[in-house]
């Protein structure tokens, strides 16, 4: 199945309209071939307010997909499946207590109620390349493979931080556009270029559309910046859409890059592709 792909951001750093609040985290609506997915949900501060501004009834998700297990991804979990009966997919670790040290330690896991909200239903758990529905794909674990990539952070498995987390749940979602492969991230924990060469390794050298989601691109070097720039050239992907947590800096060398490819929300929050 190769059609259109309507992409509708429900949850972002940056509220691109008047109606719309911003909170840090990222959710995304998808609509593709009848089915409608969510991808992520956010904290869940801001959530069922933008769905309903933006038109879009949660209730009618048919599945909901997890990138990774952090609460900015993952806190909105209690509110969509108390209103919808939608599939969940997620890989097994995407519940583990985790934590982040910057100037101080803090929890970054999945809150309590969303762990709670997942026991009352069946649950499809993804470690490796899956296929959720005709030409929908979730990449499972991504094989860390670049020498300039890494989690973009200092992730814990407990408050001491003594147990590195490698978040190894992290996962894209692809799609077969009429255009190509729509590679959609969550943070990418598991880096950009490590993820598209996963996805053009496992997709047969499929050509890659569209790349869009969080980088996880904030405060890493020049070189890496570059090398995921000289990625997405080699792949010649055609729309860059960077949210969430890629950084202003980062989005900024982007746009300077890739001039005509890298797209911004201010248009509308809604991209057909």
């Amino acid at each position: 199945m190769k059609t259109d792909v309507l992409i509708t951001v429900l949850v972002d750093n940056v509220a691109w309209r008047p109606d719309l609040q911003a909170e840090h985290g990222l959710s995304l609506w998808i609509e593709y071939g009848g089915n409608r997915i969510l991808w992520d949900t956010g904290q869940g501060g801001v959530l069922s307010a933008n769905a309903q501004s933006l038109g879009v009834d949660l209730a009618k998700a048919d599945s909901v997909a997890l990138s990774h297990g952090h609460y900015d991804h993952s806190g909105g979990l209690p509110l969509v499946l108390s209103a919808s009966r939608a599939d969940v997919w997620l890989h097994p670790s995407a519940t583990l207590c985790r934590f982040s040290r910057k100037e101080t330690v803090h929890p970054v896991g999945m809150p309590s109620k969303a762990v709670e909200s997942l026991q009352a239903r069946p649950i499809h758990w993804i470690k490796t390349w899956t296929s959720i529905y005709e030409g929908v794909y979730l990449t499972g674990a991504i094989p860390r493979k670049s020498p300039y990539e890494d989690t973009g952070g200092a992730f814990f498995l407990d408050a001491d931080c003594r147990i590195p987390d490698t978040l190894p749940d992290d996962q894209a979602l692809v799609v077969q556009s009429s255009k190509g492969l729509i590679v959609i991230l969550g943070c990418a924990h598991s880096g950009v270029v490590n993820t598209l060469d996963y996805v053009h390794q496992t997709m047969s050298g499929q050509p890659v559309y569209a790349v869009i989601g969080g980088m996880h691109l904030s405060k890493v070097s020049p070189v890496r910046l570059d090398y995921t720039v000289q990625a997405l050239k080699k792949y010649d992907v055609q729309i860059v859409l960077p949210l969430h947590c890629t950084g202003e800096q980062a989005t900024y060398y982007l746009r300077t890059a890739l001039p005509d490819r890298t797209i911004q929300l201010s248009d509308g929050p809604s991209i057909i592709l």
